[in-house]
């Protein structure tokens, strides 16, 4: 079972900004090079996923509503790091975690409420390792790609996309919400 499925449940539903332009296909390329689980393409997630209480076009409904209150933000990618528990590898949010982290605590709520076996950190999954992987070296080995890539390492989250997984891990798209433009 892929690590993103919750066990005993039908489906799985997540909130992701996909991270767009050159930086995206960077990342997607340097997750590849990896060995381990992959996450699909790089995004930043403000829901993790979790089940729900109510129909998916509801949820949809009501994530339109509650984000109707945020305003386009721009997400700065700093460095590679990993979770000390798991040893997954991820690139570290700077600017604009901040404003993740309130999405989060906004919407991790009612309908969308879910224990997660984690405190929220804004970031971009890149690995989760298999066993016996080196994941020291491969943080090393990621840092020293990280460290090549010249362009831009920011993207403005301007819109977010309500996903459902399946049970056979395949994710499908429900929804799409843009973000409001500041008033």
């Amino acid at each position: 079972m892929s690590t993103t499925q919750l066990a005993g449940i039908a489906s799985a539903f997540a909130l992701v900004a996909y991270i767009p332009g050159a930086l995206g296909a960077f990342i997607d390329n340097l997750s590849a090079s990896l060995p381990g689980e992959r996450r699909g393409r790089a995004h930043l997630t403000l829901l993790p996923p979790r089940p729900l209480s109510v129909a998916p076009q509801m949820a949809g409904e009501l994530l339109s509503a509650a984000l109707s209150a945020f305003s386009p933000f721009e997400v700065e990618l700093t460095e590679i790091a990993r979770f000390p528990l798991t040893d997954v590898l991820y690139i570290a949010v700077g600017n604009g975690g901040d404003q993740a982290h309130r999405a989060h605590a906004a919407l991790n709520r009612g309908a969308f409420y879910y224990p997660e076996p984690f405190e929220y950190r804004p970031h971009v999954t890149l690995m989760v390792p298999q066993e016996k992987t080196d994941a020291g070296a491969l943080q090393k080995a990621a840092t020293a790609e990280w460290m090549q890539f010249n362009a831009s390492k920011r993207f403005l989250v301007d819109r977010l996309d309500f996903l459902r997984q399946h049970p056979s891990g395949a994710w499908e798209k429900l929804r799409e919400i843009h973000l409001a433009a500041a008033a």
